[in-house]
């Protein structure tokens, strides 16, 4: 009933074959993505004039510390002393400050981004023929609409947002440190390798981990959705499927966990491994650095400033290596939503097709009666005029189900003294030019019996303060809806409702 994979959601029309785990993001691919931001230029300068002043004013307080090691405390001169410090102090107010600004800004054009790759996502399965809905799982479909739209933002407002910062603060922080001492520079990047080797084997092999992780997700959204909602329930509870369903779901669920374990044991080893490389790297750069400032070849705070910076610039390139493993795996998420987009249309306006204007005339009922054929069947009083709005207004119906324009009859009230409604979405009259319909309310009609499926049968008729129907005396047979009167007009939903639809919203 259930199987894993895109291949199960999709009608694999030609064209439409399932893109493999392992596929590579080709520069194709990426400048799709881009093609999202365009629209958004201004926001992105924003973003990219935050990062840099952030990036440049954070790279600030190392110079500090030098002037404090090698000026401020030898020469004995406090007021230099409490400069530094104020400067210090006041580093990290401006840094937060950008970083608000920053933040604000890749949130907007994150938003605004997926906004508009959710719509698309959107209208494109509401073209979508309906054999695609058919043979699809509609929990799929959702995970896929939600899930993966959701992991595409994240991808943007984190990943991206990380790479760009991340290049900056490598470039800024080399610069200043080829300024400072270029030799310790030149050995704190010989250890750069070391970063980058594992970093390509770790992102091909997270990428196809993840790609199963989200498909594991769409398969127990699909199984949740088919047999939670009413019509999965009622063939659980016909069939006595429930251990097989629990059974299946937590079967899925376990490969979901383990599967997650996985690839979080892979990011721990992962993460250790570039903290000892960082750490290899600064312990040579102080042994070396150390030597130099015994030699006198180098002030020691020159040594702090050149190790603090060399922290700095470790953190971006493991962030760098590790933001491959992130595009690897976000990515994905742009993969899952393209392949919907990529579907093809089964059914397409033609080119130059006509656009139909709106559809004029209506559909009336004028004194329509209907029986089941029983004997002695009770007719239900219907209304025995046609209502029309004259103002336009719109109300809603008094059975709160807000089911937009709709005509129903109450067949089945809860009080003692029955109260039959029939409500209906009236159309316009034709001299009033607003178009959208009105839920009214018809008269109340009073029957003086219970009317329940099981008074079906029972000789007698019902009567209200209409009086009872003549012809169902002289004929000898009783109406279950009788004297209803209404117009429909185009785009309208008519509909009557017995006691079934009502009682089994209760």
């Amino acid at each position: 009933m259930y199987s894993n994979g895109w291949g199960s959601l999709i009608y694999r029309a030609p064209g439409n074959q399932k893109k493999k785990a392992t596929s590579i993001v080709t520069r194709a691919f990426l400048h799709r993505v881009v093609e999202y931001a365009k629209p958004y230029k201004r926001v992105i300068v924003g973003v990219l004039l935050a990062i840099a002043i952030k990036s440049a004013l954070a790279l600030i307080p190392p110079m500090l510390y030098r002037a404090i090691l090698d000026k401020a405390i030898p020469q004995k001169d406090k007021s230099l002393l409490t400069e530094l410090a104020m400067g210090l102090l006041a580093i990290p107010i401006a840094v937060g400050i950008f970083g608000v600004v920053k933040s604000y800004y890749v949130a907007k054009i994150g938003s605004y981004i997926i906004n508009d790759l959710r719509t698309a996502t959107y209208r494109h399965l509401q073209r979508s023929s309906v054999r695609f809905f058919t043979a699809t799982k509609t929990g799929e479909v959702m995970s896929r609409l939600s899930n993966d739209v959701r992991g595409a933002r994240n991808a943007i407002t984190d990943t991206f947002v990380e790479i760009v910062t991340n290049v900056m603060n490598v470039a800024l922080t080399l610069a200043i440190m080829l300024a400072i001492e270029w030799r310790l520079t030149l050995v704190g990047l010989a250890f750069l390798p070391l970063f980058l080797v594992p970093g390509n084997v770790i992102a091909s092999k997270l990428r196809v981990l993840v790609r199963e992780q989200m498909d594991m997700y769409a398969t127990l959204s699909a199984i949740a959705n088919q047999t939670l909602n009413i019509s999965g329930v009622l063939l659980t509870k016909v069939f006595g499927r429930a251990e097989h369903n629990v059974a299946l779901y937590h079967e899925k669920a376990n490969e979901l966990r383990d599967l997650s374990v996985r690839i979080s044991f892979i990011g721990v080893w992962f993460g250790m491994g570039m903290g000892l490389i960082s750490s290899l790297g600064t312990v040579v750069v102080y042994w070396w650095g150390g030597n130099l400032a015994i030699d006198g070849k180098l002030t020691v705070g020159t040594l702090v400033s050149l190790t603090v910076y060399l922290t700095s610039l470790y953190g971006p390139i493991t962030q760098l290596v590790n933001s491959r493993v992130k595009i690897a795996t976000s990515l994905v998420s742009f993969e899952r939503v393209f392949e919907i987009l990529d579907m093809d249309i089964e059914i397409a306006d033609a080119p130059g097709a006509v656009v139909l204007d709106a559809v004029d005339g209506a559909i009336a009922f004028d004194n329509v009666s209907f029986s089941y054929a029983l004997a002695n069947y009770q007719r239900i009083p219907g209304a025995y005029e046609s209502y029309y709005d004259d103002e336009g207004s719109e109300e809603r119906s008094d059975d709160g189900g807000g089911i937009g324009p709709a005509h129903s009859v109450d067949l089945a009230p809860d009080s003692d003294e029955e109260i039959g409604l029939l409500t209906a979405a009236v159309p316009l009259a034709p001299r009033i030019k607003r178009r959208r319909p009105k839920m009214e309310r018809l008269p109340q009609l009073r029957t003086t019996e219970r009317f329940w499926p099981r008074n079906i049968g029972m000789s007698g008729r019902i009567k209200s303060e209409y009086g009872v129907d003549d012809r169902a005396a002289a004929s000898g047979r009783s109406y279950a809806l009788n004297g209803v009167s209404f117009s429909v007009a185009p785009g309208q939903l008519a509909a009557v409702v017995g006691p079934s639809g009502r009682a089994r919203r209760r």
